[in-house]
């Protein structure tokens, strides 16, 4: 890589050759950036970089040697949320050079964000020194180590015991204040999780005298179709009581069986034993391990 670099935003048209780029970064553990890990293909990054980009969520910004593409950064955003979710640096760089393109990437993505996103948050592979230590460089806090889990679908989904319930609407202001006092500084409300739910988002509860013990929230990722929990919770006088592990059961019932997914994730902090043990517990196995950071203005 050379001085003569060209920075633009990324349009539509520039989708294809930059999830093809993408995927083969997230290849590498040095350069991979957990949240643009989408699937294993290169279309299943495209599909889900497309649908993205249409719904006016993405934000990308290329830099060009000539005609080739040699690094990209960009971020999700959810404007509501006032928040982004990075996807890089990645540079075909090293050194300097790889620092200098790096820090332009950045500037020019701040300079194109929507005006609403205040928060930004990183997570790339303990691997990725140099990407972390960027970001460290560049205002960003250490949050903490994350851990990526995943499950393959088994060959019997009889082993996944169904004993939770879909949420009914008698249980959504339960659910929703639940939810609000479990995961208070989450990207997304109780409320607003309601608003989502439908074939693809789906949330299972156990409940008593009309009242939610525990929740989970599924749902399907974009491009690789594989499923996501993306959040349990159980109530703190209803703990050890195997709520938790019934609702994990009952969503992979629901995701092997009902959606045919071929995996399912979910990202676990470091610090959180007891849910790394009770996912493992199920069948969960560690995939990846990554940096969180975050920057807010």
């Amino acid at each position: 890589m050379n001085d003569e670099l060209t920075l633009r935003r990324a349009e539509e048209s520039d989708l294809a050759a930059l999830s093809a780029f993408i995927a083969e970064q997230n290849g590498i553990p040095a350069t991979q950036c957990i949240h643009s890990e989408t699937g294993e293909s290169q279309q299943a990054v495209y599909e889900e970089m497309a649908s993205l980009y249409r719904g006016g969520e993405l934000c990308f910004v290329l830099a060009h040697e000539g005609d080739r593409l040699v690094g990209a950064l960009g971020s999700e955003v959810d404007e509501t949320a006032g928040r982004g979710w990075l996807r890089g640096p990645f540079l075909l760089a090293a050194g300097r050079v790889w620092e200098a393109a790096a820090a332009a990437l950045l500037v020019e993505l701040l300079a194109c964000l929507p005006s609403a996103v205040r928060r930004l948050d990183s997570f790339l592979n303990t691997a990725n020194e140099r990407g972390n230590a960027f970001y460290l460089e560049n205002g960003f806090r250490r949050v903490g180590l994350v851990h990526v889990y995943s499950v393959p679908a088994p060959a019997d989904v009889a082993a996944y015991p169904a004993v939770a319930v879909p949420l009914i609407p008698a249980l959504a202001p339960s659910f929703a204040a639940l939810h609000d006092a479990t995961f208070p500084t989450t990207w997304i409300t109780g409320q607003g999780i309601l608003s989502r739910l439908g074939s693809d988002y789906h949330a299972f509860v156990r409940a008593r005298e009309g009242q939610v013990l525990g929740y989970l929230v599924a749902s399907l990722e974009l491009g690789s179709g594989e499923g996501i929990v993306d959040f349990l919770g159980v109530r703190s006088d209803a703990r050890r009581q195997g709520i938790g592990r019934g609702l994990l059961e009952t969503a992979l019932r629901w995701f092997f069986e009902v959606r045919g997914v071929p995996r399912v994730n979910l990202v676990v902090a470091d610090d959180q034993a007891n849910a790394r043990a009770l996912y493992e517990s199920v069948g969960f196995a560690l995939r990846y391990t990554g940096v969180h950071t975050r920057k807010d203005w």
